[in-house]
């Protein structure tokens, strides 16, 4: 039985071990202790409980002490807190002694002792009992560390997960020694395990841990552990587990299922946000989470706890240790978690000695360039010197210019790469100097630079995949940078520099492009680069689509832009010269008015699409033979009129393919939301319920992921082309950082600038829904809805990182609405469609698709 005695309590001289207060560190003004490494003993003083604080203080003084020692079961909860402000250590005493683990009372020892760490804050625990009670000692401190997790914990027992203490008598009624043997180990954790569900086992194997543990007589088992495994494997009878915790918050303390599943049984507080301690951040956003109709609070302040039962408030932190104490109160009773957070701030960085960050060298790859090329050399170092780039061979300096910062400077420096000698690889350095003490430090850059003498001098490249894309420039941005062009295999290159693992790509006389080395081969030295001239163009109507056939005799490289304001599809060609005669155009198309052409510098050739109407269907630019064939699809039959009576009104989308992605899926979760609810399944969940209302609304639909899968992004895409969908609904929620009650709302997203009034329409109905306005995005570069094919968009239903956000979201309810409001949207933006194409009129039966090898034929 663990003896809870309530009369006694003693004062406590402070010990340093190592450079480390033997409690832990908890912040104190009184420093009285010996100095490092010494051995002294724990001065006790013993107390009433019913003294006051400052008749207490008054005797500490007196006997140069600096610590409390309450035994465990005494109520102090008022006392403890006022010794705390006063800067003295808090220390309880719990004896365990042999006899069984029942309590007459009805409440199993253990659990008294966490009630009273709920109420009572105490920095030290030391814990007496006799050479066999080894095994309960450890499952005691765990279970205090459960409740009060930067307890130091010493036992008199030799229990290697604590720090070793003998408690002696000094022959003073009053005085008491605590000489400490050894220090207790540091980065614990502590692991509790309720198994109330394996009813009539008295104990269980953890893997990988000496011996068994023993099941109190809660169903519980408690441990200390030097880490927590990504998965505990554990033996219960005859069962083994594998239980994962990757997803487990502090405290860990769980219920297991005899399925191996774990949960929170009520009371229960988690912490699920806190800084890395120490941290250089005097204020933080806490993040907890406890049962829903519990009240919560965080350093005794109230907090309001949502629906997903998150509860947060900003913690501002004094230097050293500060207690962070998370609480709940709910109907099954109380429950604490608190820890300690370490606030060193960060200090100014000295202008000396000299220093240079090193991660902030640039550039860091390999280089390739010409001539005409400048390179930017940079680095961040101390504050107000003088820095230099060193090229070698050839002794080259350059002299960086400074932009000072608050305590450190960015230095800079252009280097003309005409300066160098073509042919040659060189290294660079860079070095910092001081005229204050004439000190200079110096660094050698990662990476080499060649100067190739000219173009002529790079080689000649070809794409050597199905989906090889170019992108504008190297910036680097999530989800990658603007995309120029898409290319399959067989593209010609000419590459002109080389940055890394891309290749510079030269388009014409003012544009270039940037390929990663693995989608290209090199071609054999000598190869020309391909050109041509373009003669005529030729557009006409087909069954299905209007088809525009551009000359592509050689395989040059070529893109597409979409202009919509300007009713145009911009084609452009690169390394062809125009002889141009020949601009033919039908009069029956529907979507194509005329053809015009320009030559926008020597090598570069453009053609314009004029359309008859924004209010297209998709395009598609393929290359087919020694042509680029763009067809432009008619709707479905169907779909160029209002419907016509109320049988037609009530499935508005018959006759309609829709194309839904729930984004992310299997190990790919998405954003996480405050409260642990994923993405991924927020997703799924509405994408099904969408997919639902547009089959009764007559439509037929395509489910890009109907389980929690994970489907590799270009086999969604390729799914999506398949299936000849004629619209497409990505299905996502968004997060941000910066706060649990900053970045809120719904938005949505397109591509290409000819679906956003399909995004508009759809995000008009979703703010219905009283969201904040978060806005329709374009030239989103997300992959699955980079498509020209046919309308797509992306809806972000709201944020999982806002609070009320998440708490809508977490509704099943809320996201049945979600699903009308985007079916709304589709119905709305499906009449705008339609309207465009009553005002074309009917398209002539002669060019009506009847079955689907509607692939249009070429010029």
């Amino acid at each position: 039985m663990i003896v809870m005695r309530q009369h006694l309590a003693y004062l406590l001289f402070t010990l340093l071990l190592g450079g480390c207060l033997l409690f832990g560190g908890c912040a104190s003004t009184r420093s009285t202790a010996p100095s490092a490494g010494s051995a002294a003993p724990l001065v006790l003083i013993s107390v009433a409980s019913t003294d006051v604080a400052d008749a207490i203080i008054h005797r500490a003084n007196e006997a140069g002490a600096t610590g409390v020692l309450i035994e465990v079961g005494d109520s102090a909860t008022s006392l403890l807190k006022a010794l705390g402000v006063a800067g003295f250590q808090r220390v309880s005493r719990l004896t365990v002694e042999e006899a069984s683990e029942s309590a007459a009372d009805g409440i199993e020892p253990t659990q008294k002792l966490r009630r009273w760490l709920q109420a009572n804050d105490v920095d030290h625990l030391h814990i007496e009992a006799s050479g066999s009670q080894a095994a309960r000692v450890e499952a005691i401190a765990a279970e205090a560390r459960l409740i009060r997790d930067y307890l130091t914990i010493t036992s008199n027992v030799n229990e290697p997960h604590l720090g070793g203490a003998t408690q002696l008598s000094t022959g003073n009624d009053d005085t008491w020694a605590l000489h400490a043997r050894s220090e207790p180990p540091a980065g614990q954790v502590a692991v509790g395990l309720d198994l109330s569900a394996f009813s009539g086992t008295t104990s269980a194997v953890v893997v990988d841990r000496p011996g068994s543990l023993s099941i109190n007589a809660s169903g519980r088992i408690a441990w200390l552990s030097e880490n927590l495994p990504d998965t505990l494997s554990l033996v219960i009878s005859s069962d083994t587990l594998s239980v994962p915790t990757r997803d487990w918050k502090r405290p860990f303390d769980y219920a297991l299922t005899r399925a191996g599943k774990t949960l929170r049984v009520a009371p229960w507080v988690e912490l699920r946000r806190q800084p890395r301690s120490p941290t250089s951040a005097a204020v933080f956003e806490i993040l907890g989470r406890t049962d829903s109709s519990a009240a919560a609070s965080i350093n005794g302040v109230a907090a309001h706890v949502y629906q997903t039962g998150v509860f947060f408030d900003s913690i501002h932190f004094g230097r050293g240790a500060n207690r962070l104490e998370m609480k709940s109160v709910g109907p099954h009773g109380v429950s604490l978690f608190a820890t300690q957070i370490v606030h060193e701030p960060g200090q100014p960085r000295s202008p000396l000695p000299l220093w240079i960050e090193e991660g902030s060298l640039t550039p860091a790859e390999d280089l390739e360039l010409l001539p005409a090329d400048y390179l930017l050399v940079q680095f961040t170092g101390a504050i107000g010197h003088e820095g230099i780039v060193k090229v070698e061979p050839g002794g080259h300096q350059f002299t960086m210019i400074r932009s000072d910062q608050e305590d450190a400077g960015l230095y800079s420096a252009r280097l003309p790469m005409r300066l160098l000698e073509a042919g040659t690889t060189y290294r660079l350095s860079v070095v910092l100097h001081s005229s204050l003490d004439n000190s200079r430090i110096r660094r050698p850059l990662a990476a080499t630079l060649l100067v190739r003498g000219g173009v002529d001098a790079f080689p000649l490249l070809r794409t050597a995949s199905d989906r090889c894309p170019i992108s504008f420039s190297l910036g680097r941005v999530r989800l990658g940078g603007p995309f120029l062009a898409e290319y399959g295999k067989g593209v010609e290159l000419q590459s002109s520099g080389r940055f890394g693992s891309y290749h510079r790509i030269r388009l014409g006389p003012t544009q270039v492009g940037y390929i990663h080395q693995r989608y290209v081969e090199s071609l054999p030295q000598g190869s020309i680069p391909p050109g041509f001239h373009i003669a005529s163009l030729h557009a006409r109507a087909r069954p299905g689509a209007d088809i525009v056939s551009i000359p592509w005799s050689e395989p040059v490289p070529y893109s597409i832009q979409a202009d919509p304001e300007g009713r145009r599809l911009l084609v452009t060609l690169y390394g062809v010269k125009t002889t141009s005669t020949w601009v033919q155009q039908r009069a029956d198309m529907r979507y194509v008015e005329r053809l015009s052409w320009e030559q926008l510098d020597a090598e570069t050739y453009q053609v314009a699409i004029h359309l008859t109407t924004p209010m297209i269907w998709g395009y598609d630019l393929q290359p087919q033979g020694r042509s680029l064939i763009l067809r432009l699809p008619y709707p479905r039959q169907g779909h160029t009129t209002e419907p016509a009576n109320t049988s037609e009104a009530e499935q508005p989308l018959a006759g309609l393919r829709i194309a839904i992605e729930a984004g992310h899926g299997g190990t790919n979760t998405g954003a996480e939301g405050l409260s642990g609810l994923l993405e991924k399944d927020v997703n799924l969940d509405t994408s099904r319920r969408l997919g639902a209302i547009c089959e009764g609304s007559g439509a037929e639909v395509i489910q890009l992921r109907t389980q929690d899968t994970g489907v590799p992004y270009f086999d969604r895409i390729d799914s999506l082309e398949r299936s000849q969908a004629d619209l497409v609904v990505s299905i996502h929620a968004n997060a941000a950082g910066g706060g649990f009650l900053r970045a809120s709302g719904t938005s949505t997203f397109y591509h290409n600038p000819f679906w956003e009034p399909f995004a508009r329409r759809v995000y008009d109905r979703m703010r219905e829904l009283d969201y904040e306005e978060f806005g329709v995005v374009g030239s989103f570069n997300y992959r699955n809805i980079r498509l020209s094919s046919r309308p797509t968009i992306l809806v972000e239903q709201a944020f999982m990182s806002h609070a009320v956000d998440e708490e809508r979201l977490a509704d099943p309810a809320h996201r049945q609405e979600i699903a009308e409001k985007i079916l709304a949207g589709l119905v709305d933006y499906l009449a705008d469609l339609r309207a465009s194409e009553e005002a074309l009129g009917a398209i002539p039966e002669v060019y009506l698709e009847t079955d689907t090898k509607a692939q249009a034929e070429g010029s």
